[in-house]
């Protein structure tokens, strides 16, 4: 293929990330605001109360039963800051807050809204993966969640060239290969660029860039967890999209987490199980 193609679409695709309107304001407020463990509701709501639709938001999924376990009905944030606790809510707010870029954008997939599908997929399962080995829940479910954010991006490119992409793949090269050879980028450098521009934390830039290549830092077990999450949104029949099946696993990365087949089984039925709960949530209207 053309080098000089590929530098055009590599520039191209570079620049697109200029394009991306950047996250909600309100949400990246509320997420900021979360980080602090001594936050009330009156700050909360004191920076909601302009926005009555992101208040409505956050109650409507802090009452699924994914998050309100037979907690009782949440009415008002200093409710859900009690049941529910800081780091859920800032798990909500940043599934809000990425709604409007995952839910409009396809990726690679053909149908609409499943990136977003696949990215709580991941998140639900990333959580329960860190449950299992006692690491931070929220953090491995919050990075799992944009870990693939890169793929709006190409996403737009990509459905202008299907048959080229569809010689590439029929050689036996990956997608991360295709990515490489057809835009002079992937889509892990792409999340990875993005999130530093949106001033991501490290470990949400990290795992972003590096999910599909988690054996270059073995002992990061964020990374282990956010990527083993990211294969079992495939196996667990989740995912349709088009790259799904040109991935090369890491089969050594339920032994670096210590996981058992037993482990896997269980976090594979909860996952799809607590995926659903979530998936009717927002695949609802209001």
């Amino acid at each position: 293929m053309s080098k000089i193609k590929r530098a055009i679409r590599r520039k191209r695709a570079i620049k697109e990330i200029d394009n991306i309107k950047p996250m909600s304001k309100t949400y990246m407020t509320i997420v900021t605001l979360l980080d602090n463990p001594l936050i009330s509701a009156e700050e909360l709501e004191a920076e909601l109360k302009y926005d009555p639709l992101a208040t409505a938001a956050i109650l409507k999924i802090a009452n699924s039963p994914y998050y309100c376990r037979a907690s009782g009905q949440i009415k008002t944030l200093q409710m859900a800051l009690t049941l529910i606790g800081n780091m859920q809510l800032k798990d909500i707010s940043l599934m809000k807050m990425s709604e409007s870029h995952l839910k409009k954008e396809r990726g690679y997939s053909e149908r609409e809204n499943e990136l977003h599908e696949e990215s709580i997929a991941s998140a639900v399962f990333a959580k329960l993966i860190a449950q299992k080995i006692s690491e931070d829940q929220n953090l491995a479910f919050e990075c799992a969640l944009l870990h693939d954010i890169g793929k709006i991006v190409l996403g737009r490119i990509l459905s202008e060239a299907e048959s080229e992409i569809e010689k590439i793949l029929a050689s036996g090269k990956t997608f991360d290969e295709l990515e490489s050879e057809y835009f002079g980028i992937t889509h892990q450098e792409v999340g990875e660029m993005l999130l530093k521009k949106w001033n991501f934390p490290e470990e949400f830039v990290k795992t972003a860039g590096l999910h599909h290549t988690p054996y270059l830092e073995p002992e990061n077990r964020l990374l282990q967890i956010v990527s083993l999450a990211d294969i079992l949104v495939m196996l667990s029949g989740l995912s349709t999209a088009t790259d799904g099946l040109y991935y090369d696993a890491d089969d050594k990365i339920t032994e670096r987490l210590g996981l058992s087949e037993d482990d896997m089984m269980q976090i594979m039925e909860q996952g799809i199980a607590d995926f659903l709960e979530l998936k009717n949530v927002f695949g609802s209207k209001g």
